[in-house]
């Protein structure tokens, strides 16, 4: 990962989801994040839809 020399800072943020293959997640009572690892489905025109990984995709 890189940043190019006139802005030197990534502006992101992190979750972590999984860890060693278990899944994990944050204690916190203000955070509502359920555990594993996750995948985006986007199609166009349709609110994204946001699945555990190896979860079958939604219908088109």
């Amino acid at each position: 990962m890189s940043v190019a020399a006139d802005a030197p800072y990534l502006d992101a943020a992190y979750t972590l989801a999984a860890y060693d293959g278990r899944p994990v997640m944050k204690l916190s009572s203000a955070k509502v994040t359920a555990p594993a690892a996750k995948k985006v489905y986007r199609r166009p025109g349709r609110a994204d839809v946001i699945a555990p990984r190896g979860e079958a995709p939604p219908p088109c």
